[in-house]
């Protein structure tokens, strides 16, 4: 049996290797989605004020599930996911393996984190102006199922 060390191990098998992508993939994915769950009802209830909300959920005619998740919760969650990729999986891994080793510091790190993540933030950008597009075409005629791909065209 060979001791334990920080270090990195090479001879790691395909099932470590696995797990270890799919922590990468699922930990943005579910952060994000949770904070979409916990945010997004109340988002879209700061937008529309509380008695057009009640009103589109009424023509809505949702499930309780469905209320729990508010409109536009798919661009939500996206921009969520978007940067805690950025965030939490993106900087640190492309600082860790690309970022010249004789130029790392708490400087170079601060700095390449803050460019990275503005590159992040203009990506999320686009999901933020489809949620406000999104709930302006959910609004239409007191309420309608959001269709994104209307909502793009």
């Amino acid at each position: 049996m060979k001791p334990y060390t920080d270090e990195p191990s090479n001879d790691r098998d395909a099932s470590y290797r696995a797990k270890v992508a799919l922590k990468i993939v699922a930990a943005p994915i579910l952060a994000g989605s949770l904070e979409s769950v916990v945010a997004n009802r109340a988002e879209v209830e700061r937008y529309f004020g509380p008695r057009q909300f009640a009103a589109i959920e009424s023509k809505l005619g949702w499930n309780p599930v469905a209320r729990i998740f508010a409109p536009s919760f798919a661009a939500n969650a996206a921009r969520n996911v978007i940067m805690c990729n950025v965030s939490f999986v993106v900087t640190p891994i492309t600082y860790k393996l690309w970022f010249p080793q004789e130029k790392k510091s708490q400087a170079s790190l601060f700095y390449y984190g803050m460019g990275v993540n503005f590159i992040g933030n203009g990506i999320a950008i686009t999901q933020q102006a489809l949620w406000g597009r999104a709930l302006d075409y959910a609004a239409v005629g007191g309420g309608q199922k959001i269709n994104y791909s209307d909502v793009i065209r």
